[in-house]
């Protein structure tokens, strides 16, 4: 498994908890084309004050 940096995004400033709720957004809607890098989370993570990830993965073959 990879995670990639750019499919997590956090809050810039940890406010007064140390723990944060987590946000795990699986994209779907077609099974012919998509990805969770359309979507991006920085403006729901720092308004929210919550880590939001995405992840893609593979819909067929090469």
């Amino acid at each position: 498994m990879k995670l990639s940096e750019e499919s997590v995004d956090k809050p810039t400033a940890n406010k007064e908890s140390t723990h944060l709720p987590v946000l795990m957004f699986i994209h779907g809607e077609s099974f012919d084309w998509n990805a969770g890098s359309a979507y991006d989370g920085s403006v729901l993570a720092s308004f929210a004050n919550l880590v939001v990830v995405t992840i893609n993965y593979r819909l067929g073959v090469l």
